[in-house]
């Protein structure tokens, strides 16, 4: 069983990581592009945004030292359940914000280099669609889970459904959906000719990162679905989740931009020698 302790201490961290990757590619970004702005780097400091929320509510409901039904909550005063729930709302509208915000990016990425592939646009046409249509599911099975609306933070009795298994699932399952897309749309890279070692390796790790990242989601749908009390166990998985997703979406573009910063550092040094020779 993961401690509370284990899952502050995983999203502080996590979220560090994810904000560094973040931040990384968006000084890159924009170094490449002299800074221009594109829908990439908008796309990123949302989710900058929405990744700082999720960490300070996270850090906000551990410190109340209460989340979801426990049996505890006979002891901690009703507003304080009360607080700890309404934070719970909004730290599921964070994450779900997030995760599709990182699946955008990624779509974005593979739009410009796969989209002459028929199949290839017709999956990333229909991975648009189903963001926006899972997106909106997600937030409304969010707030209309429990009604009346009260029952989210009623203690004496407890509703069934303040575990939010419904909103849990529902994301769950719409992300590992849309990845799956997303992972099948970038298959044609695995078969490209005239690449290199080098190359190919950095495909297949990025590959391998995608099933990872759908891998991590799928325990976390079995989580939810095994213990719906375990709140420390959601945020856990749901840190793990948040860097595995930020390492997808934006590595290939860190990678991209640092080694045209790398050529262009060593071809100022080849010319620099080059004016040095008698």
């Amino acid at each position: 069983m993961i401690s509370s302790t284990l899952a502050r201490t995983a999203n502080l961290i996590c979220s560090s990581i994810t904000l560094f990757i973040l931040s990384a590619r968006i000084g890159l970004s924009l170094w490449k592009q002299k800074g221009r702005l594109d829908a990439s780097v908008l796309v990123c400091a949302l989710a900058i945004t929405w990744a700082i929320a999720r960490m300070i509510v996270a850090q906000l409901i551990f410190r109340l030292f209460i989340i979801h039904v426990s049996r505890y909550e006979e002891t901690v005063p009703l507003e304080h359940v009360k607080e700890t729930r309404q934070l719970s709302l909004v730290a599921r509208v964070c994450s779900t914000s997030f995760y599709w915000l990182q699946m955008c990016l990624l779509l974005l990425f593979y739009r410009p280099i796969l989209s002459h592939i028929a199949w290839v646009a017709i999956i990333i046409w229909v991975c648009w669609v189903l963001l926006g249509v899972t997106y909106i599911a997600v937030i409304l099975a969010t707030f209309i889970e429990c009604r009346p609306f009260r029952l989210y933070w009623n203690v004496n009795p407890s509703a069934a459904c303040a575990d939010a298994l419904i909103q849990w699932l529902t994301q769950g399952i719409s992300n590992v959906v849309i990845e799956l897309l997303i992972l099948i749309s970038s298959a044609p890279m695995l078969n490209w000719r005239q690449k290199t070692r080098s190359q190919i390796l950095r495909v297949w790790t990025l590959f391998a990162i995608g099933v990872v990242c759908i891998a991590t989601n799928c325990v976390r749908i079995s989580i939810v679905a095994g213990t719906a009390d375990q709140q420390a166990s959601r945020s856990f998985w749901g840190s793990i989740q948040e860097v595995t997703a930020t390492t997808v979406a934006n590595v290939p573009t860190i990678y991209g931009c640092w080694r045209v910063l790398r050529q262009q550092s060593q071809s100022r040094v080849f010319i620099i020698n080059s004016t040095e020779e008698p």
